[in-house]
């Protein structure tokens, strides 16, 4: 219930922006809080392929990333890949993988993640964010990982 709050909040402060939701069809309370909050500024897309999904983060202006616990960040590396910024929370694994390529918001404090969306629209600030990004996405990819951990067994033997 928290990160509706605060998805809500942020979404509510910041009116030149639609909300894009990809995953899960909206249960009704979830399409009743939009339309009450933000009425005619968020589309679900419900789930989609991987190139749409690469599409629509190509068009995005920032993938805002709430989440109190990831695992290890993939969402983020996708988004950053595709030329996405990323504004995300301050939490677990993804303040080490976003590695001065992310702007971070404080789950706690709702104006952290107005200041970062704020910080770039600055169009030299979002630039710069951008190429990080791009560039930190490329230390994480697939063959990398699968040489890493044959390394990681062949030191073990």
């Amino acid at each position: 219930e928290f990160r509706r709050v605060l998805f809500r909040s942020i979404i509510r402060e910041l009116k030149d922006y639609k909300l894009g939701i990809v995953g899960e069809t909206l249960n009704k309370y979830e399409k009743y809080l939009l339309n009450k909050n933000i009425p005619g500024r968020y589309i679900q897309y419900g789930k989609v392929s991987d190139n749409k999904l690469r599409s629509l983060y190509s068009q995005s202006f920032c993938m805002l990333f709430t989440s109190e616990y990831e695992g290890f960040g993939l969402p983020l590396l996708e988004a950053q890949a595709c030329g996405c910024t990323v504004v995300a929370s301050c939490t677990s694994s993804l303040f080490e993988i976003g590695d001065g390529s992310v702007k971070f918001g404080n789950n706690i404090d709702i104006d952290s993640y107005i200041e970062s969306i704020s910080f770039l629209e600055k169009v030299d600030q979002r630039s710069k964010i951008i190429n990080l990004g791009i560039e930190n996405s490329r230390n994480y990819t697939w063959h990398k990982c699968i040489n890493e951990t044959i390394n990681a067994y062949r030191n073990l033997c």
